[in-house]
This record gives C-alpha cells, structure tokens and sequence, in this order.
C-alpha cells in the first residue's frame, strides 16, 4: 500500500460517513478527484476504506456510542424480518452479506433473501405496511436464473429482498452473483449477536 492509497481511503471513508448511500467505488472516484491525483493511481481496496470509515464512526461516536448505533440497526432489521416470517410463516428469511455480521461501515447495504414461491406483490405490500419507502421491483439475473428483488431503504443502508424460489435456491450459503460462500444469519442467528 502506497501513501495515495490510504489518502485516497481516508478521504472515501469521511465522504461515505456524510453520504451514507454513497458507493464506497464513487467515493473512491470522488476522493482521488479530490486530492488532485491522476485517474490512475491505484485505488485502495474497499477493505481498507471500511477500515478507515469504522475508525472515523468510533472517533466520533466513541466505542459505547460505536455499538450502541450497531445495536440499533440490527434491531431495527431483527424486527423488521419478524414482522415477514409472521407474515409469510411458511418463507425462509436470512440477512445477508456483511450486515449479517454487523458490519454497516461504508457502503452499508441489507439484503435479505427470502425462499419461498410468494408472489413478488405481497412481500411488496409488507414492505410498505412496515413504513419503508415504496419499493422498486426489479428482475436480477442470478447464477441460479432470474429471481425478482424488491429495492427500498431503511434509514441508514439501502435494502434489497431477493424472493428466491426454493427449486432455483439449491445452495443456499453461496453469493447468488458470484457462487462464493457468503455470510448469513436467520433471525434467531441475528438475535444472538445481540447478546454479548
């Protein structure tokens, strides 16, 4: 790592930390135009960014206030997958992806993957009697075939829900884009990290 990079990093971290919609490669693009480099100079990983924007959270907020926000939010994504499985008890939810493990530095994003033949309306509706903006439904090309995402926000991160059917969702631990292991958690799973 060169000292541009983790200029460039610190530089993403504090615009992602006012711009928390921001994605952490706009705010890579941002932060090297900001510092005057050329275009070329080699970006720092998004590892690294993350690193600097979890430093700048816990400067700022102090550790207390650091998990106290975590907390939060999980709750916040606990409550809301609660109010789904009593909606559709007979769907599989799980958070996943780098939420799953509490992680909401830079780029934070929640995707929820929801397994059942649901129709794509109805998880809609519960999203919007839940007070999430309106949702966008949409169609994501999957190494598992086409599967329809619902697209709105909580506070603090984006939310995607992917309705996977469970004859296309043969492997379910794997990225549906990439086909490499991913973290996840059901809800019971979330509620223990909740637990020191």
């Amino acid at each position: 790592m060169n000292d541009h990079q983790d200029d460039i990093a610190r530089r993403a971290a504090s615009l992602l930390r006012k711009e928390p919609f921001l994605a952490v490669i706009d705010a890579i693009s941002q932060a090297t135009a900001h510092l005057g480099l050329p275009r070329a100079t080699p970006a720092p990983s998004k590892a690294l960014v993350r690193r600097h924007a979890q430093a700048l959270a816990m400067t700022q907020l102090g550790q207390e206030g650091y998990e106290q926000q975590r907390y939060e939010r999980l709750v916040t994504i606990i409550d809301f997958m609660r109010q789904l499985e009593h909606d559709f008890p007979r769907a599989q939810l799980a958070l996943v992806g780098r939420a799953s493990e509490g992680h909401f530095d830079a780029d934070a994003h929640v995707y929820i993957r929801f397994v059942a033949d649901t129709p794509i309306h109805l998880i809609a509706d519960a999203v919007v009697r839940a007070h999430l903006p309106e949702p966008e439904i949409k169609t994501f090309a999957a190494r598992v075939g086409v599967l329809e995402q619902l697209h709105s926000a909580f506070d603090f991160a984006p939310l995607t829900i992917t309705r996977c059917p469970p004859r296309q969702l043969t492997q379910a631990h794997l990225d549906l884009q990439t086909g490499k292991p991913i973290a996840q958690r059901t809800v019971i799973q979330l509620e223990q990290l909740l637990t020191p």
